[in-house]
């Protein structure tokens, strides 16, 4: 019970990760099956019954408000607007890479030096 532990309960936990990952699409592709030629890109709680939606309909790009009553396009996004959606998107996704990276990493480190210690 050692490194091997921790390598493996790492590992395990990986995959279950994945499985559900993998689970979750399958379930998402199944759900909306009858919706091909449209997709939530984000939605945005704004209280308990409404929120902020970014679609794409047939290759379009909405802004569109949500309630239990009422639905309404607000905006038709353009292009200029999607991009920069987009790269906002993706600069996100790398801050939460590196912060888990890190942090996993540094766990790791300060697990191994407890172990030399003790």
């Amino acid at each position: 019970m050692g490194i091997e532990y921790v390598i493996k309960s790492i590992g395990a936990l990986a995959v279950v990760i994945l499985m559900a990952n993998i689970l979750l699409k399958k379930m998402n592709a199944v759900t909306t099956k009858g919706a091909k030629n449209m997709k939530i890109l984000e939605k945005m709680p704004l209280s308990r019954t409404s929120s902020l939606y970014i679609i794409e309909v047939t290759g379009k790009h909405y802004l569109m408000s949500g309630t239990e009553q009422h639905n309404e396009i607000l905006k038709e996004l353009d292009e200029v607007q999607m991009a920069n959606y987009l790269d906002n998107q993706t600069q996100q996704n790398e801050k939460t890479k590196v912060f888990l990276t890190e942090t996993i990493v540094g766990k790791k480190n300060k697990w191994l030096e407890k172990r030399k210690q003790g």
